[in-house]
């Protein structure tokens, strides 16, 4: 990953590193494999790419999983927080308006206030 200098395209860098690959893989050669995967090291070569298009294999394999994924997790955060709102929008089994004086909980003091929808 890496910006391109000033002036140059994709185009142009594209061209540069496939110019400098070879010498770059014949440096790195393996050692201790085959000839035949040796060879197919050596006919590798680099290339520039925008990165708004990604080139990883994940990206098209996992794309549609993940964005199921994050519209599961939006829903369950929105239910959440319809919850957590205190208003009872979220209560199903909330009357609608209703006032609760003197209810006590767990040896609180006695609660008293209003919820309406």
């Amino acid at each position: 990953m890496g910006r391109l200098c000033p002036g140059w395209t994709l185009k142009r860098a594209s061209a540069w590193l496939d110019a400098i690959s070879p010498g770059i893989f014949d440096a790195t050669a393996l050692t201790g494999y085959s000839t035949e995967t040796v060879e197919t090291y050596k006919r590798f070569r680099l290339a520039a790419h925008a990165a708004s298009e990604g080139v990883s294999w994940l990206r098209t394999q996992y794309d549609s999983s993940l964005q199921l994924l994050l519209a599961i997790t939006g829903l369950v955060l929105l239910i959440a927080c319809a919850n957590l709102d205190g208003t009872g929008a979220g209560d199903w089994h909330s009357g609608g308006n209703r006032a609760v004086a003197g209810r006590r909980t767990r040896g609180q003091r006695p609660v008293v206030w209003l919820e309406a929808l």
